[in-house]
């Protein structure tokens, strides 16, 4: 990812959390720790981080379930699987083209 790349996945994780929303996040292997340590400081200085998840690569991998539990998801369009996934999912999608973006979900759940 470059850097406009990153600024622009963490202004997507603010305005869902300034809405209301859950986040939910399960970054691939080949996501840059950049990228991850970004969003926690987005979701940190939200001032919403209880609504928010990022997994951290310990135990499972929450990937499934955050596919079945998102009603809006935002994909990277690298991996194409991914999109496929997500699409399947009959939930709200999202997704683009970023600079040399690897892998990456981000979900949406409604505020319990």
């Amino acid at each position: 990812f470059e850097a406009p790349d990153i600024a622009a996945l963490c202004a997507i994780a603010r305005e869902i959390l300034a809405s209301g929303q859950g986040l939910m996040v399960t970054p691939s292997r080949r996501t840059p720790d950049e990228l991850v340590k970004a969003l926690r400081t987005a979701v940190q200085e939200s001032g919403s981080a209880a609504s928010a998840f990022i997994w951290d690569g310990t135990g499972d991998n929450p990937y499934a379930q955050i596919l079945a539990q998102a009603q809006a998801l935002v994909v990277t369009a690298d991996s194409v699987n991914m999109v496929g996934e997500a699409a399947s999912t009959g939930a709200l999608l999202f997704g683009g083209t970023l600079g040399t973006a690897q892998a990456g979900v981000v979900g949406l759940q409604a505020e319990v």
